[in-house]
């Protein structure tokens, strides 16, 4: 189940990205862009393309910069005053106290890919129990800080409802800010910022069916027939799916309320760990227990439904696949 819903979250993670990918390549037709974005993520990863990590760093840094120049750029200018009839205070659902979990597990996406760091594939960099400790308090707060920042530059120039209608909130926050020279620039970190994350999905969906190989749930014989087709083809037609159907905003909730639920299992199975295999206590993992499934809880109903379908699929084809391989 816990692999199902990593697989399944990944899939809406790669459609929400390559749906901002089209939304600032060619905003009067993103759907193209945004699925040939998923094609060469796919491809590149079958062929084995992966970016060094110190060409990784440089293209963090940059993308950091750049974002770093739109909120200087927003509250340096004076947003335009607003226009338009404003919204009662009375009107119900204004200002609501209880859409903030819900938005947390929105926000949750954010933090989309840490097991890469917690818990490393067989080709990636294991990194020591006492850095840990410091490096993820660091990354965390590094990305909180971020988004935060960036949120309130474009909440500052466009306001809460032509944020929430913006298909491209940077650029239109630069627009509205007098400061579209720098667009192509952002645009150009945009495509970065994307492929980056595209790669890194779709390779750490990899990582994933290694286990499920193992454990029998995915063909573990012939090891290409298990990742090559049916963990790319899963991850791949997944996203295309939700690229049509849902788009960026409905594929970012999706991919945040699958994952809730696979960190549900990860903290869960975490309590198991001895004092000797732990980097945090015990009542980390019991917390992240109680707070995956709290915030998971109050996601759209739909995206329930699918998380829901998505785990009772994979508990009944796991067994089935195991059982089939037993037999031959």
């Amino acid at each position: 189940m816990a692999g199902g819903l990593y697989l399944a979250s990944r899939a809406a993670a790669a459609a929400a990205l390559a749906g901002c990918f089209g939304a600032y390549v060619a905003p009067e037709k993103p759907v193209l862009p945004a699925l040939g974005a998923l094609v060469f993520a796919v491809v590149a990863d079958t062929v084995g393309v992966s970016l060094p990590r110190g060409v990784v760093r440089a293209l963090t840094v940059f993308v950091l910069v750049v974002l770093l120049l739109v909120v200087a750029a927003c509250f340096a200018i004076a947003p335009p005053p607003p226009t338009g009839v404003p919204i009662p205070p009375s009107t119900p659902g204004l200002d609501n106290p209880g859409e903030l979990l819900p938005a947390a597990g929105v926000l949750f996406f954010a933090f989309l890919g840490f097991e890469r760091i917690t818990a490393p594939g067989a080709d990636q960099v294991v990194v020591p129990r006492e850095r840990m400790r410091v490096i993820i308090p660091v990354l965390l707060a590094v990305a909180l800080v971020t988004y935060l920042a960036v949120g309130a530059a474009v909440l500052r120039q466009l306001g809460p409802t032509r944020l929430a209608l913006s298909a491209t909130p940077l650029r239109d926050a630069l627009d509205s800010a007098d400061a579209g020279a720098i667009d192509p620039l952002v645009t150009f970190a945009v495509m970065v910022a994307t492929g980056m994350a595209l790669l890194a999905v779709v390779g750490g969906s990899r990582r994933i069916a290694d286990v499920m190989a193992i454990r029998g749930d995915l063909p573990a014989g012939r090891p290409w027939v298990a990742h090559a087709t049916v963990v790319r083809v899963l991850v791949g037609a997944g996203a295309v799916a939700c690229v049509l159907l849902l788009g960026p905003a409905r594929s970012i909730g999706l991919a945040a309320t699958c994952a809730l639920f696979y960190y549900a299992f990860t903290n869960a199975s975490a309590r198991l760990l001895a004092r000797s295999e732990r980097s945090w206590p015990v009542r980390t993992a019991c917390f992240g227990l109680g707070f995956s499934v709290l915030i998971g809880m109050t996601m759209p109903p739909a995206d329930l439904l699918i998380a829901l379908g998505v785990g009772l699929t994979a508990l009944v084809a796991g067994p089935l696949v195991s059982r089939l391989l037993a037999r031959r």
